[in-house]
C-alpha cells in the first residue's frame, strides 16, 4: 500500500504541474510531431511553429492517459538551426505501474542529421524496463536495460547500435520489434516501420504486376546479355535494371530455358539490385500479417494494394482495408487490424481507478532560463517508488 501511495502522490504532482502550463490546442500526436525515414535515418518533422522562451505548453492527446508537457523553442532569433523540441508523458495505467516517456530533438547542424533521443521507462512492483534510443550523425543505438523478480530474472542489458535507423531495424529486427515498436506505436509514428519499397517488392514479387510493354523491353534486351562486347552486356543490364520493380518483375517470371550462362549470370545480377533480405526471409514474410499490415505505410500504392489482397488469405477471413485511402485513414485502419491479432493486455482503465486527492503544492507555473539545450519543461517529480 506504501508504493501505492507513493505513486498516487506522484500522478497528482504530475498533474498539477502540467495541468499549469498554457494549452496548446492539439488533440493529435501528428499535430505535434512526425517522424519519416529520410536516408536511412529518422528526420523530425513538425507543424508546431516554435516559441521563444523555454516554457512548456500542454497538450491533451486522444488515446493517451495523461497530458503531455511539450516544447518546441528557437532560442537564437531568425536561426532554424537554434532549434530544440520537447515531449514529456507520464502515464499510470494502474495503481501499480509507472510509464515515463520522454523524447528530445535538435538539428546536429551542417546538414549533418537529426540528434534525437527519446527514453522510456515503465516500472511495476516487481519490473523494470528501460529503453534508450539514441540517434546522431552516423549513428543509432537503442540500449535496453530490464529485470523481473517475478520471473526470477536478474537485471539485464542489451547495446545494439549501427550507422542508422535503418541498418538497426535490419539487423536487430527482435530488439526492434520488442523494445522500439511499442515506443513509436505511443508517439504515432508506426509508418516509420513501412519497409523499403524493395524489400515490399521481393515479397510481393509473385503478384506483381508486369505489363506487356515491360516483358517486351526484356525481352529485346536478352540477346544483348549474350554480345561478344562486354560494354554492350553491361549497358544492357543497366538498361534493364532502369526498368525498376516492373522489369524485376518480368525477369523473375522468365522461362529460362535456352539461355546461356553469361545471360543467367547477368539477369541474377539485375534482380539482385531489388533484393533486401534473404531469399527464406522473404518467403517467411509473404504470410506474415504485421509485415503485410506495415506495407499500409507505404507510399507506393502497388505494394499497398497487393499486401491488402493478401492479408484476407493470411487471416481467413475479410477485413475493412482501403489502400487507396489517405495515410491518416490507413494508419487507423492498420492500428485496428492489428489490435485484432494482438489484443493487448487488459488493466483497469485510469477512469475507474480510486485516486487518492492529495497532491503536494506545487509552483503555478516553472520554466527554465533561455539557455540552449536545455530543457524547458517543468521540474516533475524525480523520486521512484521502491
Amino acid at each position: 500500500m506504501e508504493r501505492r501511495g507513493v505513486l498516487a502522490r506522484q500522478r497528482a504532482h504530475y498533474l498539477q504541474t502540467v495541468e499549469s502550463l498554457p494549452p496548446l490546442e492539439k488533440h493529435r500526436m501528428t499535430d505535434l510531431l512526425q517522424l519519416r525515414v529520410e536516408h536511412g535515418q529518422l528526420a523530425f518533422h513538425t507543424p508546431l511553429a516554435p516559441w521563444p522562451d523555454f516554457e512548456g505548453r500542454k497538450a491533451k492527446i486522444d488515446g493517451l492517459l495523461s497530458p503531455v508537457a511539450v516544447i518546441y523553442v528557437q532560442y537564437v532569433a531568425n536561426n532554424p538551426a537554434a532549434r530544440q523540441f520537447e515531449f514529456k508523458l507520464e502515464e499510470y495505467p494502474d495503481p501499480e505501474t509507472y510509464c515515463q516517456l520522454h523524447m528530445q530533438w535538435q538539428p546536429a547542424g551542417g546538414g549533418r542529421g537529426d540528434e534525437l533521443s527519446i527514453e522510456h521507462t515503465e516500472q511495476t512492483s516487481h519490473s523494470f524496463l528501460r529503453v534508450f534510443y539514441r540517434q546522431g550523425p552516423g549513428m543509432a543505438r537503442v540500449l535496453i536495460f530490464s529485470n523481473d523478480t517475478a520471473n526470477d530474472r536478474t537485471m539485464g542489458s542489451e547495446n545494439c547500435t549501427e550507422r542508422d535507423f535503418v541498418t538497426l531495424r535490419q539487423r536487430h529486427p527482435s530488439e526492434v520489434e520488442q523494445y522500439l515498436r511499442p515506443i513509436f506505436h505511443k508517439l504515432g509514428q508506426d509508418v516509420i516501420f513501412a519497409p523499403d519499397a524493395n524489400t515490399a517488392w521481393q515479397v510481393l514479387a509473385g503478384d506483381w504486376p508486369v505489363s506487356k510493354e515491360i516483358s517486351d523491353k526484356v525481352a529485346r534486351l536478352l540477346p544483348q546479355l549474350n554480345d561478344p562486347q562486354s560494354k554492350v552486356r553491361n549497358a544492357a543490364a543497366d538498361h534493364l535494371a532502369d526498368l525498376g520493380r516492373d522489369g524485376a518483375s518480368a525477369i523473375v517470371r522468365l522461362d529460362r530455358q535456352g539461355l546461356t550462362l553469361e545471360q543467367n549470370v547477368r539477369l541474377d545480377e539485375v534482380i539482385s539490385r531489388f533484393r533486401r533480405v534473404a531469399i527464406l526471409e522473404a518467403k517467411r514474410l509473404e504470410w506474415n500479417a504485421d509485415f503485410l499490415l506495415d506495407c499500409q505505410y507505404c507510399g507506393d500504392e502497388t505494394v499497398r494494394t497487393l499486401a491488402a489482397d493478401r492479408l484476407p488469405r493470411v487471416l481467413g477471413h475479410s477485413i475493412a482495408l482501403d489502400p487507396t485511402t489517405a495515410e491518416t485513414a490507413r494508419v487507423e485502419a492498420v492500428d485496428q487490424l492489428r489490435k485484432q491479432l494482438h489484443p493487448p493486455a487488459t488493466r483497469p482503465a485510469d477512469r475507474d481507478i480510486d485516486w487518492p486527492a492529495s497532491p503536494p503544492n506545487a509552483p503555478a507555473r516553472l520554466s527554465l532560463p533561455n539557455a540552449p539545450f536545455r530543457s524547458g519543461i517543468p521540474a516533475l517529480p524525480t523520486t521512484r517508488p521502491s
